[in-house]
């Protein structure tokens, strides 16, 4: 391990959904896994409305975002669903992405996918890329994010 490195070496933000009430699907931007070994989706929900599901997952995308289809590991669909009343509420959801799960599958990109229902409420989601294969991760980072 390395302890001279700074986190902002091995992990970075590469992609979000910013803070909104969130009634139809919202996905993030587009991560290109050839640069990472792995990837992390954060949600955090706030008030959702209790009467609706919410569901949060990782697709596989072609570099612009299209062609999307839920990503399947070994260890199953990398999705999760809160039902109405069960956890949706004022909860962070984490879902793990491996570059080699995208191995077999079309394309070598994801992008992370929200739904909080009809009615919905307040939600973010953040992507992370940690350990690059060319270091340091933060030469991946958009424009949009301030790294110091």
């Amino acid at each position: 391990m390395d302890t001279n490195a700074l986190p902002s070496e091995k992990l970075v933000v590469l992609a979000a959904v910013n803070p909104q009430t969130v009634t139809s699907y919202q996905y993030s931007g587009v991560i290109n896994m050839a640069n990472f070994l792995q990837a992390v989706g954060i949600a955090s929900l706030g008030a959702v409305n209790a009467g609706d599901i919410m569901t949060f997952g990782a697709y596989e995308c072609d570099g612009s975002g299209n062609n999307a289809s839920l990503i399947v590991t070994p260890a199953g669909t990398r999705q999760v669903t809160l039902a109405a009343t069960s956890g949706n509420q004022n909860t962070q959801i984490q879902i793990g992405i491996r570059a080699e799960d995208l191995a077999g599958l079309t394309y070598q990109h994801l992008k992370f996918g929200l739904s909080c229902g009809t009615t919905g409420g307040p939600a973010s989601v953040i992507a992370l890329g940690l350990e690059p294969k060319y270091a340091p991760a933060s030469d991946w980072a958009p424009s949009s994010v301030t790294i110091l």
